[in-house]
């Protein structure tokens, strides 16, 4: 039995004791928008802290090019130098300085 299953197995388990079964179809409908939220949340990591004018043009880009985002995090890495790095579905476009320096090291090679 994994993890989940012992979860799940408590939360009915609970639910059963409380007499609160009821409640099942509205968790399952509260865990599917969940995770329908999750799935359209954007990554965009920076290196520095971006202001409110730059999330928003980040914002309104992905929307444009990748359909409407539920949600955006933004998240600093020092390590990346410069640019952004944008992770949505399953897609990540890795416009850091970083990455660019590694492929100029990369073809000098």
């Amino acid at each position: 039995m994994n993890d989940t299953d012992l979860l799940v197995k408590g939360i009915i388990s609970y639910l059963t004791k409380a007499k609160k079964l009821d409640l099942i179809p509205d968790i399952i409908e509260k865990l599917k928008a969940l995770s329908i939220e999750e799935e359209n949340t954007a990554q965009i990591v920076s290196s520095y802290d971006l202001n409110d004018v730059e999330k928003n043009k980040i914002i309104e880009i992905i929307n444009s090019k990748f359909g409407k985002i539920s949600k955006a995090n933004f998240l600093i890495d020092k390590s990346i130098l410069g640019g952004i790095i944008i992770k949505f579905k399953d897609k990540m476009i890795d416009l850091s300085l970083s990455e660019k320096l590694t492929k100029i090291e990369e073809s000098v090679k």
